[in-house]
């Protein structure tokens, strides 16, 4: 049996948001009849020669097609969610777990007895350019007087998006990523109600303001449980990889082909992907969906 090696690669997984275009005046953030949807959803998961992945813990692989990945996510349409860990996720301001609105798939691992975790070592966020004119004068945004209330305001739809990883054995824990600071003039977090900026746009526009308090919670959660910057050279751990035969739920999956990949001490892992636009960031404004969403994540398997 040929050697198994400890490194996993994903390639660029591309999700292609359209949106309805944005004409001048167009308000703030989660406007209800702007919603986006993926168009298209490209990339192959591709693992290290004897490092295997599968989408349904009965046919193992070491590439898994476009098409399979794409039946895998199924049809989403994007909306504006918010989580506190990665794993539930809520329309703002509502305490019902949304079921629609974000990318979710699984992805079992099988690997050898002397590998222990898995790794995301790289992970990048990147998006077209999108803009939106305010058609009013906000104190406190990027605007510095009343002439740039009809300039364009520029922004990315991967400023606010975020990508968890949660342990589907250990399906307590999860680790969420979101855009390094300063890339395309990122903001991390929230900020606070009175400086986030989607915030001011939206209570300056809308009759009614958004409710302090559920940006409060929102703001409390992110403060016990903060992301993870996107960038390369990462040692963050996302999974453990545990003995042949532990359950994952969900799954039934053959011991004996895990036995037949990694030997007689094969290890196993599951690791549940979610992709969503987080409402309560800072740059989310609703003209962000008219972009396009670019997610790019390697795994490495350590001891």
């Amino acid at each position: 049996m040929k050697s198994l090696t400890n490194k996993l690669v994903m390639s660029v997984l591309a999700l292609v948001l359209t949106g309805v275009a944005l004409s001048v005046g167009v308000l703030a953030w989660f406007t209800i009849n702007n919603r986006a949807t993926i168009e298209a959803f490209t990339g192959t998961v591709q693992t290290g020669e004897g490092f295997y992945v599968s989408l349904d813990g009965n046919t193992w692989k070491n590439t898994l097609t476009t098409t399979e990945m794409q039946t895998a996510a199924g049809a989403v349409t994007f909306v504006q969610l918010t989580s506190q860990d990665g794993i539930a996720l809520y329309d703002l301001g509502s305490s019902t777990a949304a079921t629609a609105g974000f990318i979710e798939f699984d992805l079992l691992f099988a690997g050898s007895a002397n590998l222990n975790n898995i790794i995301i070592d790289s992970l990048t966020l990147s998006g077209t350019q999108t803009s939106w004119i305010p058609g009013i004068y906000v104190p406190g945004t990027r605007q510095t007087g009343a002439p740039d209330a009809n300039t364009p305001i520029l922004d990315y739809v991967s400023n606010a998006a975020r990508v968890s990883f949660q342990d589907m054995i250990t399906t307590t824990t999860s680790t969420i990523f979101e855009q390094s600071v300063g890339t395309d003039t990122n903001s991390l977090g929230f900020g606070t109600y009175a400086t986030n900026e989607a915030i001011l746009f939206y209570n300056a526009i809308m009759d009614t303001d958004l409710v302090e308090n559920d940006f409060d919670t929102a703001a409390a959660a992110l403060a016990l449980k903060p992301t993870e910057q996107a960038g390369n050279g990462l040692t963050v751990v996302v999974a453990a990889l545990n003995p042949n035969g532990t359950v994952i739920s969900g799954y039934t999956y053959d011991t004996s082909s895990l036995t037949a990949i990694g030997g007689s001490s094969a290890k196993v892992g599951a690791i549940t992907v979610r992709v969503w636009v987080e409402g309560w960031d800072q740059e989310a404004f609703n003209a962000i969906l008219s972009g396009v969403l670019t997610v790019n994540f390697n795994f490495t398997a350590t001891a």
